[in-house]
């Protein structure tokens, strides 16, 4: 009887939450209440900004992105990166390289033996080259002593970045609240401090140097920051390297993201070769990164929710098709409309990772399968420049074919990435099938009370719960595959969810308060 009560007494109160303002309500992998637009005008307060491990890594975010995108993605003869001599573009992809090989390949390496010493010492070797070459460039020096300089400039800088990211990385994944909320903040610095470097010459020269120096200063904050807090581990970590297990690898997501960075590269190729780059693209991807910066903080603060991959399957694939098929066709006409349509399908794919990034790193309990993703999103990237780099003596027949190719590639690949279920399962996790018993029942029951499920949705749960896939669930319950996905779409409106991980995640929380209960 008791337990009745307690059922009746929960129901009600969360009929009444329901009832309330839904900008109100916390998404439930936020972990924290949600925010409003006075908290997030207030937190932007240094003494906030001192206290809060979020905020600040939202600035550091924001540096990090601007940092790769003045030494990878800005026009090779912008002053600011250093970029010197008629091997620009080369000394471009070089830096380019450097932060892929150290991001990608060696981020198990790097953050498992005193990473921030090495952070350190190469973001403060990579400010002393950039220094040094801006004093020789100043002092006209020998073109030998410059480029010589320039080389240990990229490869210096490209580490440190490559450091840096994998860093943050780490420290996101583990301490990620509100991620949708940080990541649009982050970019929304980003724009800030480009547009601030972009200024002159001498304020690029200027961000060569103190960028990374504010990156580095940032990271050990919020570091130092997480670390006072001593929040407890949501789950426990395997103790060794060696006893983590690599998780499937999601092919389809791998296809998509190689597909749109090379889409995007050969984008950027052929901007930066046509000579159209600067200022028209620079003030593209800027205002690009502005929009979609604040989409997320807008997205964040009305819904309470994380930007999920329901959400992008509508925008990614007309974009980046629209955008590859322009450059394809139309080559220089009207091409920053082409860059714009690249860089937000980019950009949301590259946001995507970020949001999803703690909740893989809290079922696996490794880094491994997000750093793969992200050296196929930008090793696709730097595929793209190389080929236009390459091809850039011969005629526009060679880059025709090969975009045309591209543009081919990118749509049958978004396309199979974002297939039927596949949006719900992008990451490749299949769903753990829940144990079947009376606690199972119990809080099936009570997710169906308490979100006003119907008796066919109450159906379909169940047997996704129990890790049936979609074929067996057609044919469990006679209904054709229009129909399942109608009822998956109408589950995930109303738990307020954008994967079968988040649903077994929601029932494992009704299961351990049935646990309480008793």
């Amino acid at each position: 009887m008791a337990e009745v009560e307690a059922q009746k007494a929960f129901s009600e109160a969360y009929a009444k939450a329901r009832s309330m303002d839904e900008a109100a309500l916390s998404h439930p992998s936020m972990d924290k209440d949600p925010v409003t637009w006075t908290e997030v005008i207030r937190s932007f307060h240094f003494k906030r900004l001192k206290e809060d491990a979020g905020l600040v890594g939202a600035l550091g975010f924001g540096c990090i992105q601007a940092w790769l995108f003045l030494s990878c993605f800005a026009p090779s003869r912008f002053m600011g990166s250093i970029w010197v001599g008629e091997y620009s573009a080369m000394r471009q992809l070089m830096t380019f390289a450097c932060y892929l090989l150290t991001s990608c390949l060696f981020a198990e390496v790097i953050t498992a033996r005193k990473p921030m010493v090495q952070a350190s010492v190469l973001t403060i070797a990579a400010a002393l080259a950039s220094l040094s070459l801006s004093g020789s460039l100043f002092a006209g020096a020998g073109s030998e002593v410059i480029g010589a300089l320039a080389n240990v400039k990229c490869i210096l800088s490209g580490s440190a970045m490559g450091y840096c990211l994998a860093l943050w990385a780490r420290h996101y994944a583990a301490t990620g609240n509100h991620e949708t909320l940080r990541i649009g903040e982050g970019l929304m610095t980003s724009v800030l401090v480009v547009a601030v470097c972009l200024l002159g010459s001498r304020f690029g020269i200027v961000s060569s140097v103190v960028l990374p120096l504010v990156t580095l200063g940032c990271l050990h904050w919020g570091l130092r920051l997480s670390r006072n807090a001593a929040k407890p581990p949501v789950q426990e970590k395997p103790a060794s390297k060696n006893d983590v297990p690599m998780p499937p690898l999601p092919w389809r997501l791998m296809l998509g993201l190689i597909a749109l960075g090379l889409g995007y590269g050969l984008c950027l190729g052929y901007s930066e070769s046509t000579g159209s780059y600067p200022p028209s693209i620079v003030s593209v991807c800027l205002a690009v990164n502005a929009l979609v910066g604040g989409i997320l903080v807008v997205y964040a603060v009305q819904t309470g929710s994380n930007f999920g991959y329901s959400d992008a399957c509508a925008v990614v694939l007309p974009l980046a098709v629209f955008g590859q098929c322009w450059i394809s066709t139309f080559q220089n006409e009207l091409l920053p409309v082409a860059a714009a349509a690249m860089r937000a399908a980019f950009l949301l794919f590259d946001c995507l990772l970020w949001l999803q990034l703690p909740k893989v790193y809290e079922r696996t309990g490794t880094l491994k399968v997000f750093f793969l993703l992200r050296f196929c999103l930008e090793g696709s990237i730097f595929l793209g420049l190389s080929l236009r780099v390459l091809t850039f003596a011969s005629t526009d027949i060679l880059f025709k074919v090969v975009s045309v190719t591209a543009c081919a590639m990118l749509l049958s690949a978004l396309m199979l990435t974002f297939a039927n279920n596949e949006v719900s399962n992008v990451w490749g996790f299949m769903p753990v099938p829940v144990m079947v018993g009376g606690r199972f029942s119990k809080a099936c029951q009570q997710v169906k009370g308490d979100y006003g499920l119907t008796a066919r949705e109450y159906e379909v749960m169940q047997l996704v719960m129990r890790g049936r896939n979609g074929t067996f669930i057609q044919d469990k319950l006679v209904i054709s595959q229009s129909t399942f996905q109608t009822h998956m779409r109408n589950l995930y409106r109303k738990l307020d969810i954008h994967s079968n991980q988040e649903l077994i995640d929601l029932l494992e929380e009704y299961i351990q308060k049935v646990d309480d209960r008793q």
